[in-house]
């Protein structure tokens, strides 16, 4: 094997590793996205549930359903 061959094949594995590398970058990049996306779905499903908890809860508006039925007095 003489140097030019050599030189090619380290250049080669270099470029080779240098694509694994991007490569595990890229997956770790969606990855991250998608815990991201589940977490800000999880706290806007959060938030909307609080919301349409607070609106039952005003004066002038109906309760809703859950509310109604968990209304019953403790007799202890």
């Amino acid at each position: 094997m003489n140097t030019s061959e050599l030189k090619k094949e380290t250049t080669e594995k270099k470029h080779a590793q240098k694509q694994q590398s991007i490569d595990r970058m890229e997956n770790l990049t969606v990855k991250l996205k998608t815990v991201e996306n589940r977490n800000m779905k999880a706290a806007y499903a959060k938030q909307s549930k609080q919301a349409s908890r607070q609106a039952a809860r005003r004066p002038g508006r109906q309760a809703s359903q859950h509310d109604q039925r968990c209304s019953f007095i403790n007799v202890a």
